[in-house]
């Protein structure tokens, strides 16, 4: 920094002077934070869609599960969504990767249900996931393929209650 030189009153007018300047920059802000308050206060406002309810169109189109009680188990269900649209389920098995290491983990998988349009409990996901998974805690692509295309186990009845 320079010494200060001239005069006590050359001094003095120098600081009124950077006083004034610096108000009238204060001022320009004002004036402009009021206009960008204007042009933010105009934009529309994004609107979060809607949650999809249960049984709504996802990439494999609707899906209502049977909750009643004669129903089979909600994660048999959603196997049997699944293997009916085996082939877009694998297409999208890579979407599902959010890692890109090949598997799918359980976060991701639960990630994947309301794509789908699957809007089930996460304990029957979780029942599906583990049947699925192999108790290694992931899927792969591998492992996915082979039970989308098996022959799902026939269900045995329950009996009826007397």
């Amino acid at each position: 920094m320079p010494p200060l030189s001239g005069t006590l009153e050359e001094r003095k007018a120098e600081l009124s002077q950077l006083h004034r300047t610096v108000g009238d920059l204060n001022l320009a802000l004002s004036e402009k934070d009021r206009q960008i308050h204007s042009l933010e206060s105009q934009i529309p406002k994004k609107k979060e869609p809607p949650p999809k309810p249960k049984g709504s169109s996802g990439v494999l189109g609707a899906i209502d599960l049977d909750e009643g009680p004669d129903a089979p188990p909600i994660s048999e269900q959603i196997a049997s969504a699944l293997r009916s649209g085996a082939g877009r389920v694998l297409d999208l098995f890579r979407e599902w990767d959010a890692d890109g290491d090949g598997e799918i983990s359980r976060k991701e998988f639960h990630k994947a249900m309301p794509a789908l349009g699957l809007e089930v409990p996460k304990a029957d996901v979780d029942k599906l996931f583990d049947e699925w998974g192999g108790g290694d805690g992931t899927i792969t692509y591998k492992e996915m393929s082979q039970i989308l295309k098996a022959k799902p186990k026939p269900r045995v009845p329950m009996p009826a209650k007397k």
